[in-house]
């Protein structure tokens, strides 16, 4: 049950998005807080059972575009699901008032709305791209530099990556089969309970098989995988393991994000994989994209700043 203040707040930034970028210190710890607890305790692949759905890319930071969706979203009662693939923050101009209004999205919605984990909810990765600078810039002057000069991150810095820990690593939807990740798949075989008794909160991503799912990539003309420039223990993986991943665990497709696409979209391997990219604040170039999956389990690519809901 959401307290009342929360539930209060929550619907005070859903009837004005903008609040999200106004919020108090003692505001976003108690929606970070009441995220924590309504994912503590639950699987680390998430399950939805049937109906349409919205799928969003990369988000990073792009607030006006994130309005966008909620807005299409919340106006169009015939969209089951909203479904985000991870790395909401860094880069981009407004990471915290993006996680500000999806966690008050999901706070009023917990059974519509849902998120996996993105490369870029790791400490490794966000304390580097932008977000912990953004905390930083969040406080006060004095309090920015007491903070930097005891070597000690902000306590709002800490929670937000509490939260991110808390976060699915994927989902899936049953009804269609379709199997939803940020990065892609690990290059050995893997079955879908291995995946659920994956560790969660999982912080610096030291369990390799979490890391390559946040982060490895699908490429065509790779028949099995090769290693990828983007680090140690990542990998492109190609159609062989594509194809194996999809009929060990009775899947049909794979939607990840991930990548910067410049259409915003791109469909592999025979259209059993959809990659998306949703971020246009950090991007030249870049025509955002999201799908939208009807409940016949059809797919629509269109632009989130259009009436296409």
């Amino acid at each position: 049950m959401v307290s009342k203040t929360t539930l209060e707040l929550c619907n005070r930034i859903l009837a004005d998005y903008d609040l999200a970028t106004k919020l108090t210190a003692e505001e976003i710890n108690e929606l970070i807080e009441r995220f924590i607890f309504l994912k503590k305790g639950k699987p680390i692949l998430k399950r939805i059972k049937s109906g349409s759905a919205l799928v969003v890319g990369d988000i990073h930071g792009d607030f006006d575009i994130l309005k966008s969706i909620i807005d299409g979203f919340t106006k169009n009662d015939h969209i089951n699901h909203l479904i985000f693939l991870g790395d909401i923050v860094d880069r981009g101009s407004q990471s915290i008032a993006c996680v500000n209004l999806l966690y008050a999205l999901i706070i009023k919605y917990p059974d519509r709305v849902h998120i996996v984990r993105g490369n870029h909810e790791a400490i490794s990765v966000n304390s580097r791209y932008g977000f912990l600078a953004d905390i930083r810039n969040f406080y006060d002057p004095s309090e920015t530099k007491q903070n930097t000069s005891n070597n000690s991150l902000p306590e709002l810095y800490v929670n937000f990556n509490r939260s991110f820990g808390a976060m699915p690593l994927a989902l899936i939807h049953e009804e269609f089969r379709y199997f939803f990740v940020h990065g892609g798949i690990p290059i050995e075989p893997i079955s879908l309970k291995e995946i659920n008794n994956l560790p969660k909160a999982d912080l610096l991503l030291s369990n390799p098989t979490i890391k390559q799912m946040l982060w490895n990539d699908p490429r065509e003309g790779v028949e099995k995988y090769s290693y990828s420039m983007r680090g140690d223990g990542i990998y492109i993986y190609g159609q062989e393991v594509l194809d194996n991943f999809l009929k060990k665990n009775n899947l049909k497709m794979i939607i990840r994000a991930h990548e910067v696409i410049p259409d915003g979209y791109i469909y592999l391997f025979n259209k059993k994989l959809l990659s998306l990219f949703t971020s246009e604040d950090f991007y030249q170039g870049v025509s955002g994209k999201i799908a939208k999956i009807t409940d016949k389990g059809k797919i629509k690519i269109f632009h989130p700043l259009t009436n296409s809901y």
